[in-house]
């Protein structure tokens, strides 16, 4: 086990290190800079321009600036947002990740409460009403595009009943019950495209092991249904669905900068929208690297849990 840690550590390292040099040249492909928008915006002219970018760095050599950036990194600092002056890990830890977190949370939690369970009924009810529910539930999960549905959340009630969820956003301290409804309904509308996966894919495995001569030996047994459900059918169908959770954990992170735009939550993902918008260099690649932090210890919890799950996988 030990070296099986060490291995997926010493990968991650230059995964790590690719993402980054990504993430510093896709940022500056743009064309533009946030001087440029803060010259459109006359708040400066072109000499206070010019200065800025010398203190920026924005003006030195490309490689200077990968140096830089790589050193701001690995000490753990991102630098000062270009727009507000405040430091971009300290917004990121104490403001934005809390928020992001925690909806990502509870729309992972929605998404296996909801899918995994619908997905083994409808294998155990293959051809069925239920099943054919739940496949066209499934399809539909996957093809409603989530910030049209998310629109439609926020619209349709207001409509009918006169009722919207708030805007803005308030601490669970300040006020527990718009906290909930800021959190719990954009989690459940993040958790559909989660669901319609696992829900097609629980389905799919369960029907390939149930088919298994373990299960027959275990039915001849006279074992109960549900122990052999859960015991024996769903143990050896998690290893492809621990797959599919961790890489839609990872699609759930970078689909926050759609949904927090569209429920107006200050979280990363419209913090690093703000940034791109405004060409804030610092920003972007904070709210980028953190991300990229959280999506590799997402494969390496998965990878951990390909051991704990199979015996098979410590061969």
């Amino acid at each position: 086990m030990r070296q099986f840690l060490m291995r997926r550590l010493a990968l991650m390292v230059p995964t790590f290190f690719l993402a980054l040099t990504a993430v510093f040249v896709l940022v500056r492909v743009v064309p533009g800079d946030a001087v440029t928008l803060l010259l459109d915006s006359s708040q400066y002219s072109q000499q206070e321009a010019d200065q800025i970018r010398e203190q920026l760095g924005i003006n030195e050599s490309i490689p200077v600036q990968y140096a830089k950036f790589m050193q701001q990194v690995l000490s753990g600092d991102f630098g000062t947002s270009i727009w507000t002056g405040q430091s971009v890990m300290n917004v990121l830890l104490t403001e934005r990740l809390p928020r992001t977190l925690e909806l990502t949370f509870f729309a992972s939690v929605f998404g296996v409460l909801i899918g995994i369970p619908a997905g083994i009924l409808a294998a155990m009810r293959q051809d069925s009403l239920w099943d054919y529910v739940v496949r066209t539930i499934g399809v539909a999960g996957l093809s409603i595009p989530g910030f049209w549905l998310g629109t439609m959340v926020l619209t349709m009630p207001s409509i009918w009943w006169g009722w919207t969820i708030p805007i803005g956003y308030k601490s669970f301290g300040e006020d527990p019950t718009t906290h909930l409804q800021q959190i719990l309904v954009p989690a459940l509308v993040m958790s559909v495209a989660l669901s319609a996966v696992l829900m097609r894919m629980t389905r799919s495995m369960m029907l390939e092991v149930l088919r298994q001569d373990f299960i027959r030996t275990a039915n001849a047994k006279g074992l109960p249904g549900r122990l052999v459900i859960v015991r024996h059918a769903l143990r050896n169908a998690m290893l492809p669905l621990v797959s599919i959770i961790g890489v839609q954990v990872a699609v759930l992170l970078a689909g926050t900068v759609i949904y927090e735009n569209v429920f107006t939550l200050p979280g990363v993902g419209s913090y690093l929208y703000e940034g791109v918008n405004r060409r804030d260099y610092p920003v972007v690649q904070g709210v980028t690297v953190m991300l990229t932090v959280a999506v590799i210890l997402v494969n390496f919890v998965v990878d951990i849990s390909y051991r704990l799950i199979d015996p098979r996988v410590r061969v």
